[in-house]
């Protein structure tokens, strides 16, 4: 059955869009056949795993045009793993959604349309304001990772727990919280010194993942180079880090565990 995982923060340069690339990346290594999609008009993903010139690429701002995702499906730059890219033109087919619930479920409704039952991994890069493809996004998927690098990006956790709440009572009661991922992770930062306490807050206990993602130079590499970090620098600390992390979660959502 194909699993469905939203990466998102509410909060910029939580390493959200590396991680959705990199997650997908590894799983593709490991011989799954994987989705990513690009949600984001900031088109992040799509800049990491298709060329820089993409004039002669169908966005998912087509897809949404001609209500057919097919059309924008494209090979990546990363073993196994396919890619529905986006543009800036994505805002319009945000703003041009329905303002109720109607709109958010828009998504789903596509996706439902598209044959995505032959991956085994559908990973979706959320843009980090909420919006309404940013809310569809959270109808349509089984689980979430949430990436975390600061106590800035740590406090938008209340907002996303509210934000899944409404969206698992109301329109997907299937949907897992899942799990936060400590990303650009310095030794020597008090919110480094101070994650053995955090992992125990209540509200989050259970939820954050063992494996931290450390800050790696060659990680910001890889947009530019249009490559995961398993095709810039296999042998870096940050590859390590993205494959362990995806093995945690594979042990994870493979035990049925989300």
């Amino acid at each position: 059955m194909t699993k469905k995982v939203t990466v998102i923060n509410r909060k910029g340069g939580a390493c959200k869009t590396t991680t959705a690339v990199n997650i997908a990346a590894a799983l593709g290594l490991k011989g799954y056949k994987v989705l990513a999609i690009d949600l984001d008009p900031q088109a992040d993903l799509t800049a990491y795993l298709l060329p820089n010139d993409l004039s002669e690429f169908k966005t998912l701002t087509d897809g949404f045009d001609k209500q057919d995702l097919s059309i924008c499906v494209y090979p990546s730059t990363a073993e196994n793993v396919d890619v529905i890219p986006a543009d800036e033109k994505l805002d319009r087919v945000d703003n041009q959604l329905r303002q109720d619930e109607l709109g958010i479920l828009q998504l789903s409704d596509l996706f439902e349309k598209f044959d995505y039952k032959k991956y085994d991994y559908v990973i979706l890069d959320s843009a980090p304001e909420r919006t309404r493809l940013s809310s569809g996004a959270l109808v349509l998927s089984d689980t979430l990772i949430m990436p975390v690098e600061s106590y800035a990006s740590y406090k938008k956790i209340p907002t996303m727990f509210k934000e899944f709440k409404r969206i698992k009572e109301t329109l997907n009661s299937n949907l897992h919280f899942g799990y936060i991922l400590i990303t650009v992770a310095e030794p020597q930062t008090n919110f480094f010194k101070e994650l053995g306490t955090i992992k125990e807050h209540e509200a989050i206990k259970g939820m954050v993942l063992d494996t931290v993602i450390p800050k790696n130079i060659t990680l910001k590499e890889c947009m530019p180079a249009n490559k995961s970090i398993f095709s810039h620098n296999p042998d870096s600390s940050g590859a390590e880090a993205y494959m362990r992390v995806t093995e945690e979660l594979l042990k994870k959502w493979e035990g049925n565990n989300d």
